[in-house]
């Protein structure tokens, strides 16, 4: 065998270094939407490794689901918790797909990754509660920014 390797991707976003490009735009996009949606520059430790736990973890079940886009599925998943997360549930239209799906049922569960240690100090410090869904961090995280925007008020 001849191996050769051409290139090996390493980036960092506020803090978190990242080895696999894909997951690594994929946290990028979701910052770049909050800092638009809010109207304020996110260079935050914590959401960044929140997000990429997630963005890791979830990443399996997108594969699952035959010739979708991960980074497609994820923006779509991202808009749609984004909204969820305003506006009460009955009023959000249903997901779109059997993978939206599957992904927001995750959202909404406790935190199963191998790496959940890598984030059991930011629920803890967010919620006050070590094993907290994802859709738990999600909001104190949507709260801090929400508190720091002009343009964006606090959840209920």
């Amino acid at each position: 065998m001849k191996y050769e390797e051409l290139s090996k991707f390493k980036a960092n976003i506020n803090g978190v270094e990242f080895t696999d490009e894909t997951i690594c735009w994929v946290v990028s996009d979701e910052i770049e939407n909050m800092e638009d949606f809010f109207e304020i520059e996110i260079n935050d430790n914590d959401y960044t490794r929140f997000l990429k736990n997630l963005v890791c973890e979830f990443e399996h079940s997108v594969k699952f689901a035959k010739d979708s886009d991960y980074r497609a599925v994820m923006r779509e998943f991202f808009l749609y918790i984004s909204v969820a997360v305003q506006f009460d549930e009955e009023d959000v239209d249903k997901p779109s797909t059997a993978v939206i799906k599957t992904l927001v049922n995750k959202f909404k569960g406790n935190i199963t990754n191998y790496k959940t240690n890598d984030i059991t100090d930011i629920a803890t410090r967010l919620t006050g509660v070590e094993s907290a869904t994802y859709e738990q961090i999600y909001k104190a995280f949507f709260n801090r920014y929400a508190e720091l925007s002009d343009v964006v008020s606090t959840l209920d």
